[in-house]
């Protein structure tokens, strides 16, 4: 549903996101429920702009990626923060924290499976 069609423009449909992310980050310790609960509202805030009114801009796409981040979706925050860094490349913040995202990713096989793997997939040219 786009901003309009909620009577919000999208400059008060941002500041609600915001405003959500900031005090999920306040409740995760002593609420988690409530913090997960405003991290949903943030991050259906974030993408209601993104999806359903075309804003992109690395600011969205950074708040975006944080909140995913809150909630271990660190899968999805790579994917926001590399939309954020190529609209904004020179941003050092952005960059840390992509950094920070990959480097919470496991891409290790033990080599029983990567052998398993490879002739599954590559099997065909034997």
């Amino acid at each position: 549903m786009r901003a309009a069609e909620t009577g919000s423009t999208p400059e008060e449909v941002f500041a609600f996101a915001n405003r959500a992310f900031v005090e999920a980050a306040s409740l995760r310790g002593e609420r988690p429920g409530e913090a997960r609960a405003r991290l949903d509202e943030a991050i259906a805030g974030f993408r209601t702009l993104i999806e359903d009114d075309g804003i992109s801009n690395p600011k969205l796409h950074y708040n975006l990626a944080n909140a995913y981040m809150m909630r271990d979706e660190v899968g999805r925050a790579i994917v926001e923060y590399r939309r954020a860094a190529r609209l904004a490349p020179e941003d050092e913040n952005l960059r840390a924290n992509l950094a920070y995202a990959r480097s919470r990713v496991e891409t290790s096989f033990e080599a029983d499976e990567a052998s398993r793997l490879y002739s599954t997939l590559l099997g065909w040219q034997d």
